[in-house]
């Protein structure tokens, strides 16, 4: 709380004292004078309370009067690099912090065939799991296969 403004400075205090005003608009709490009690103490001295603060966008007070931030910043739109075994399902720009982007894995053979990624506190998405490396076995009843899958020859019966 702010102090007020006019104080008493000298030593003969007569049997009442009127304070002054508080700084910056605040507003006085209590009794504008002060009295002496049995020539021992005085009233209670009164307080200032201060205006409410003038916040920008995207701030505000709570009850106890501390300052809250809402950060309305927002994950931007994750991009799969130039190799990438995944494509990006839906439109995953402007995400919140702990939202999910789906992830589609190119190869349909592996068992993982969706994957997440999430947007971090520090505003960039989380590292995606791997499409591959868990493939699941491909079976041709009649042929041959090579490569890694993607590529198949059929006989021609």
């Amino acid at each position: 709380m702010a102090s007020v403004i006019k104080r008493i400075v000298h030593r003969n205090y007569p049997e009442s004292c009127k304070l002054g005003m508080c700084e910056r608009r605040g507003k006085l709490l209590g009794m504008i004078k002060l009295f002496c009690l049995n020539f021992t103490k005085w009233t209670t001295l009164p307080k200032c309370k201060c205006p409410a603060p003038s916040l920008s966008e995207g701030l505000f007070t709570t009850h106890d009067c501390s300052i809250i931030t809402i950060d309305k910043r927002l994950c931007p739109a994750p991009f799969p690099p130039v190799f990438a075994d995944y494509t990006i399902s839906g439109n995953c720009s402007g995400k919140l912090i702990g939202q999910l982007c789906l992830l589609k894995c190119i190869d349909k053979n592996f068992r993982h065939r969706r994957t997440y990624i999430t947007c971090q506190r520090n505003f960039t998405w989380s590292s995606p799991r791997v499409c591959g490396g868990q493939r699941q076995d491909v079976r041709v009843k009649s042929g041959s296969m090579q490569g890694l899958g993607r590529l198949t020859a059929c006989d021609k019966n």
